[in-house]
Order: structure tokens, then sequence, then C-alpha cells
């Protein structure tokens, strides 16, 4: 275990150590208030068995209520506590939401990409990095900052999502290496598993103690999770791939065999398998999801439901018996399925997430993102909350009522010596164009001007069609940087709206920019008033030091004549 300094602050000062340790107090204190939770998705699947159980209402339509970027591809999916929404990035950070507006409450740091999904405990967040190290933090109330309280140094990156055993936690990283770890950061064991990578999150049988999880190979383990032991192994064809997590239930054990495109339920009694499903040639990677005697689960193209039981006895369950299959256009299958209020919901590599109904399979609605949706979806609030690879965070649902930001282009990459044209669209919620609205905008770095020239105006107004054109000056770069826009719109009598643009600078060419129709402006007339300036400025410091050495060779000669 490797103790950290928080936040980067030295503690060689007496006096920042005493702010430090002042602020440990009152976060100490903060976290014996009792609070109330606004949901148990508080880890992986829902819980240690991988059950996926999710109970509420869900969205009658898929609406954009809100989406937020992120600096990477967002892998990871979402978990809740005290009203904010965690979920990881391939940025490294681990992000706090508010569920209900996106607005970004805090974000966590670390050196490298973060694609578990955090564990939610006893006001602490648990959670594996590509960096190698598995991270405990304090989670703060609304408005406050995480605090680091400590990470342990692991064998390989960690993409296997942690669960919770008794008073420590188990998961996985692609060392092919097991860990159970407890509360304090202190290693209890760790098992070598296999020389092959683990991504799959554990399903834990806390009353029997055992452990399983497989490997990206063929082979399924059966682990003590007293001693860290290998209990039990199983070995499937050359073609498996056991990169899903599998889910517990009843002493049985159902999991994905990814490249063998089979679905197994194991008779964990027996250690043998019960019945098998082959998903018809297509690889199947996401992990299943159990409601009412029927099982879900997603592979290349389809989403499927399927029977439960092996009526038949015959060991296999056939395509003659499936209960519905409706088409994802799916070409990884690594989205796992959320099953709540009847409907079924599932990301795709085609960009879309699926809302289907869970009877009949028939699509009630999707949503179009940006990018592939490897992120499982969850449920919270009547909301659906999942990642994408196009970087944003997404909320969709039935949109409340209030003003909707749509602008064009979402996200652009420009060199410094261009600008971008932002064309935004203002509606309410029944998509009727809001003209008259009051729209802001603050930026990381550069400017928003409301002309080709750059003139600048804190307010700005849509036009009778609910539209507006703006023009983002980027600074001067060295290398590829990241520049957020926020956009804000008001109305009044309607709630506010939200959006964020991100930009990416790379540094400008010496041949300079394109023209205004083409969404950028040549902006070297900057660099050349710049240039300009900064001779005048040099010119002013000659001068200024002349002046000051005549004036001084002029006093000696002064003070010889009168010495004289």
């Amino acid at each position: 275990m490797d103790i950290h300094c928080i936040s980067g602050i030295s503690f060689g000062d007496p006096n920042t150590k005493a702010v430090a340790i002042f602020s440990i107090l009152i976060m100490l204190a903060l976290h014996c208030i009792p609070s109330a939770s606004t949901g148990d998705w508080t880890e992986w699947r829902g819980s240690p068995l991988n059950d996926a159980i999710e109970e509420g209402e869900g969205p009658e339509k898929g609406e954009l209520i809100w989406s937020v970027t992120t600096g990477d591809q967002v892998l990871s999916s979402p978990v809740f506590y005290d009203g904010g929404m965690l979920i990881g990035s391939d940025d490294g950070k681990l992000y706090c939401f508010d569920p209900k507006t996106g607005e970004v409450n805090w974000k966590f740091s670390t050196s490298g990409s973060v694609q578990a999904t955090p564990l939610i405990h006893d006001g602490r967040a648990y959670f594996g990095s590509f960096d190698r190290r598995f991270y405990c933090i304090e989670l703060p109330p609304q408005g406050g900052s995480p605090f680091y309280v400590w990470s342990f140094e692991c064998e390989g990156q960690i993409i296997s999502s942690a669960h919770l055993y008794g008073d420590s936690v188990i998961f996985a990283d692609i060392s092919g290496t097991i860990y159970r770890v407890d509360l304090d950061g202190s290693e209890i064991w760790r098992e070598k598993l296999s020389i092959l990578e683990i991504w799959a999150s554990p399903a834990i049988d806390s009353n029997e103690g055992l452990i399983y999880i497989g490997d990206t190979g063929k082979t399924l383990y059966c682990i003590d999770a007293e001693k860290g032991d290998i209990e039990r192994k199983l070995e499937h064809s050359e073609f498996s791939e056991l990169y899903s997590s599998p889910l517990l239930r009843e002493g049985m054990l159902y999991y994905t065999g990814g490249a063998d495109e089979t679905l197994y339920a194991l008779d964990l009694s027996a250690w043998e398998h019960s019945w098998t499903f082959n998903a018809d040639g297509n690889d199947a990677y996401s992990s299943p999801v159990i409601r009412d005697d029927r099982i879900y689960f997603g592979s290349f193209e389809y989403t499927w439901c399927i029977p439960l039981e092996d009526v038949d006895g015959s060991g296999k369950i056939s395509l003659e018996e499936v209960i519905w299959v409706s088409p994802t256009e799916d070409f990884q299958g690594g989205s796992s399925p959320l099953v709540a209020d009847g409907r079924v919901y599932i990301g795709s590599d085609n960009w879309k997430l699926y809302c289907f109904d869970q009877d009949t399979g028939g699509e009630i609605w999707n949503y179009s993102a940006r990018g592939y949706i490897y992120s499982s979806p969850a449920l919270q609030n009547g909301s659906i909350y999942f990642g994408s690879s196009d970087r944003n965070v997404y909320c969709i649902g039935d949109r409340p009522p209030g003003l909707l930001i749509e602008v064009e282009p979402f996200r652009e990459e420009i060199t410094s010596d261009n600008v971008t044209v932002l064309k935004l669209l203002v509606t309410d919620d029944q998509d009727e164009p809001q003209p008259g609205s009051v729209v802001t905008f603050s930026s990381s770095a550069g400017y928003v001007g409301f002309d080709t020239e750059g003139n600048t105006r804190i307010e700005h107004l849509t036009d009778e069609k609910g539209e507006l054109t703006v023009y983002y000056f980027p600074p001067i770069v060295s290398s590829r940087s990241t520049m957020d826009i926020n956009i804000k719109c008001s109305r009044e009598g309607l709630r506010s709206g939200s959006l964020q643009v991100r930009i990416i600078v790379e540094p400008g060419e010496d041949d300079g920019g394109s023209d205004t129709e083409g969404a950028s402006i040549d902006i070297r007339e900057r660099a050349t008033h710049i240039v300009f300036i900064s001779v005048l400025v040099v010119i002013n410091i000659i001068v200024l030091v002349v002046v000051v050495v005549w004036s001084i060779r002029n006093r000696y000669e002064k003070m010889e004549v009168v010495g004289t």
C-alpha cells in the first residue's frame, strides 16, 4: 500500500499541515452525519451477484436531457450516491455529476484510464485505474471535493470492477491476478490465476465464501474468498473468451463465452453445464440479466430473450425456443442490458441506446449518440444514464419542461489560427423555437465573439427562429489542447438550459486558416498586431534606458564640477 499526499499538498509547512488536519476533521464529522440514499445502484450490476436487479419507473421517451463531454472515451458504467452520479473516463478521471442537471460536482484524477465501475460503500468509493493502482476516496457532501484516502499497487491495469466481501473488496487486473484488500488498503491475499488477462468483475457468493471469475481465454475459476485458493476450474473450447462478468443466481452461474457464441448455464453443485445456447453465429460478450424466468443478453447484431429453463432436458436451448430477438447492428456486444419497468435497455456499436419491450422485444425508442456505447446503462430518477466512446456522458429520458440547446459543431478540431463558427438553436420541451432567449458563454481559454471581428458582449439573444451564430476565437497554443465552451440559455417562465462544447486546438500552420464560410477565419492579423505592439514596447524600453543613463551621467558631471 502506498499512501500519497492529498491533492498534491506538501505537509512540510506547519500552516499547510494545520489546514490539512482541520480539513480531515471536518470531513470525518460530515461523514458521520446520516443521509438518505437516492438508490441502491452503488456497484457494477447492482450487487456482488452481478444480477442487475433494478427497480423504478423508466422513461417513456428517449430524449436528451443533458450530455457532458469528458477528456476521452467513457467505457465505465454509472453508479449513484446521495444526489451524485459517479462514472470514470479514459482521461484518467473519476467524475461526479449532478444527475438532474449534468453539472460536474467534482473530478478525481488518476494517472491512467478509469474504465472500471466504482464501488460505493459507507461514504467511500473504491475503483481501479490503468495506472495499476486501486483507489479509495472519501465522498464529499454536495458542494464538496473528494478526499484521497489510500491506493493499492497492483501488477497490471485494472478493468475489473470491485465488489464488497465482508470488510474487504475483491477485484482483478489484466495481469491475470485477483486481489482481496481490506477497507484500510492492506492486502489480505492475491492469487495469480492465469497468464491471460482478466477483464471480468467477480461474482461473489458471500454465504458460501466463493468467488467466480473467468479470464480472457477459456478458463472459469472458483476461488475460496477467505484464503484466495483456487477451488475448481472449468475449461471451455479453444474459441471461448470469458471477458464478461458472470451472473450468480440460486446455485447457477450464467455467463457468455465471447467468440464461441455461447451462453452458458452452469450448475455449481454438479460443476457442469445444465444447458447452453448458441447465438447463431454471433459472438457474445455481454453479461446476462434474469427477469421473470427469462434471460436477456446482447451479442453481435442482436439482443436476445430466451427461457431460463431447458424445458425438454436436451441440454441445449434451440433457436426455435427463443422468445424474441431484436436487431441492434452491434459488432462488439460490449454493453450489458438493464431490465426494468417492463423494458430492456442496451447500448450498441452503431451509436444507439435501445429501449425494447421486455415481453415482445418490440423497439419502443432509441437514442443516437456520437460514438460506440460499451457502457452499461443505469436507471435513476426516471432517466437512463450511460457513457460513450464519443467522450460524453448522457442522461436520456422524458425531457422536463425548459430550454434545450442544440449546437453545431458539438465537437470540433481546429488550428489556433482559425476560428470556429458555432450555430445554436434554442427550443422548448415541445421542440418549439424560442426567440429572444438570453444566451451566455464562458470558455476555458480563448473567447466567443458575436462577429468576425472578434467583438464580444456578455449576453446574446436568439433571433426570430430561436437561432444564434457566434464565433469562437481560440488561444495561440504550442501543442494540442482541449478547450471547453460552456453555453447557458434562459427565458422568463422556462427552466434554463445548458450545454458544453469541446474544441480541440492544434498549433497553427504557416499558411493560416480558411474563410468564414468554411467555418473558420484567418486570424493572422491578431499575430501582426501582437508583433507591432511588442516592437513598440521594446522601443519604449530602449528610450527609457537612454533617458535614465543620460540623467545619471548628467548628475555625475555636475557632482564633479561641485567637487572641483
